[in-house]
């Protein structure tokens, strides 16, 4: 049996204004694609399945549409609710989809079997959530799933998938990321891997970066890029192979691209390097020490998918510290120029300030 590993597909978001939806939907029809070209008749897709726990009618349109490609292909799919999903909306008509093969589950542990594979399908679980509708007296989330993941009594006769959405890590680990901070439940930043250990395969979801805790847990990441910070990230899914026992990652294709521009203004407007930019998303660093009117919109003329816009010298400025009160004016003027320019005053200048402040206070 031949299943697709996916999650944090994020439907809706958006950056600054800026909406993914559109390649958002095409890269699902894709995976679609992909999977019927490639005869792979299951999805996990291992959490936080929209960008906000009330997503927009456009954002839920683009997930029904996948669910009907999938229903319609053959392709059975195992979803979990994510930190950023809202548990009722997801689990609206989950009945209904459960007998069409669609199995969302947004609450507790449930299993599916087929052949001799069982898939252990656990959403992520606030903190909170062990306490009231558990009843665990937990100081952390560490333990509440250690609790849920020892009442499970695994049959080795099978073979066993765990789908999960957290901050799984190993203690040496680093796994942060600009666009998925760790989640802090209780006094716990992570779950130890450990509590993992007797399942053949772990699907997680949360961390948006491809990658291996060890031989058999993976998060998949997401399939497509949603900051800056993740410009060198492969975006990839991963195919068990659960006859061969093997996991192969399959990289996927982003119809957009995340650019990194840094230059004076001039030599930026000027650029003679190709970027499809209809599919780019640009952040630009400017250097011009001097202040340049109409900025954002000059740069937009040219770079019109530019999501985040800095001036080098307003980066100067917010991290100066000019120690006001222990500096003449003079002094001051000095350092603010000094910021501004990158130079020094020349000797002539110091002296023509110097005499500009005395009949200051003359006056």
């Amino acid at each position: 049996m031949k299943i697709l590993h996916t999650s944090d597909l994020h439907i809706g978001k958006s950056l600054n204004g800026f909406s993914l939806l559109e390649y958002q939907s095409k890269m699902l029809n894709d995976l679609v694609c992909y999977m019927t070209s490639n005869n792979i008749k299951k999805i996990i897709i291992a959490g936080d399945i929209f960008d906000k726990s009330l997503p927009s009618s456009e954002a839920m349109n683009v997930f029904s549409s996948f669910l009907v490609k999938l229903y319609k292909s053959n392709i059975e799919a195992y979803i979990i609710s994510g930190n950023h999903d809202s548990n009722l909306r997801l689990d609206y008509l989950s009945t209904i989809l459960d007998d069409n093969k669609i199995h969302i589950n947004t609450f507790d542990i449930k299993f599916y079997e087929e052949e001799n594979v069982r898939i252990y399908l656990l959403p992520f679980i606030h903190f909170i959530d062990f306490k009231e509708k558990f009843h665990y007296e937990i100081t952390s989330s560490e333990e509440g799933y250690s609790m849920l993941l020892n009442s499970i009594d695994l049959d080795n006769n099978y073979y066993n998938i765990l789908v999960a959405h957290d901050y799984f890590a190993n203690v040496n680990d680093d796994l942060s990321c600009e666009s998925e901070r760790p989640i802090y439940l209780g006094d716990s930043e992570y779950i130890n891997t450990s509590l993992l250990a007797k399942f053949d395969y772990v699907a997680l979801g949360h961390i948006h970066k491809a990658m291996s805790l060890g031989n058999k847990i993976f998060y998949s990441g997401s399939p497509l890029k949603y900051s800056f910070s993740e410009i060198k990230n492969h975006n990839k899914v991963f195919i068990i192979d659960t006859c061969l026992n093997n996991v192969v990652a399959v990289e996927i294709p982003s119809s957009y691209q995340f650019v990194e521009l840094e230059g004076k203004l001039d030599d930026l407007l000027n650029d003679k390097t190709f970027y499809d930019k209809e599919n780019t998303l640009f952040k630009i660093t400017v250097l011009d020490k001097q202040e340049i009117p109409n900025l954002a919109n000059r740069i937009k003329e040219i770079y019109p998918n530019t999501l985040e816009i800095i001036k080098k010298n307003d980066f100067l400025y917010n991290n100066l510290d000019l120690k006001m009160e222990k500096k003449s004016i003079t002094e001051l003027f000095s350092d603010f120029y000094k910021m501004i320019t990158d130079e020094d005053l020349t000797k002539e200048e110091c002296q023509i300030l110097k005499e500009v402040v005395v009949k200051i206070d003359d006056h």
